[in-house]
């Protein structure tokens, strides 16, 4: 046997192996820092869907508040259009008043604003 063949060759040997050993444990390398990294986007998605929960909660409670809003708006809405009526109506009530007094003969009392 030729010791010195050996010598030469076996270093080799050993080295192509450690290459093949080293490629193959790369890819479980990276493997292991891609989970890692997913891992932490889940976890920032996992957030980032409570905050959003939390904000269409929220969102939904001032939707509905708003919404009784715009009732109670409508009703006064309705009530000061009943109140001009009113108002519309008590004058038409008083110019009528007003020109009955003046056919009798009569001095109308003037209108006092605010009285």
């Amino acid at each position: 046997m030729n010791w010195s063949l050996i010598a030469t060759v076996l270093p080799m040997i050993l080295s192509v192996i450690a290459v093949i050993l080293a490629i193959g444990k790369f890819p479980l390398d990276a493997l292991i820092a891609d989970s890692t990294t997913a891992k932490a986007y889940a976890d920032a998605a996992d957030r980032a869907e409570a905050r959003a929960k939390k904000y269409e909660e929220r969102a939904a409670m001032h939707l509905k508040k708003a919404a009784c809003y715009e009732l109670k708006i409508v009703e006064y809405e309705k009530r000061i259009t009943e109140l001009n009526q009113d108002k519309a109506d008590l004058k038409e009530w008083a110019d009528q008043l007003v020109h009955q007094v003046v056919k009798l003969g009569g001095t109308p009392i003037p209108f006092k604003k605010g009285a």
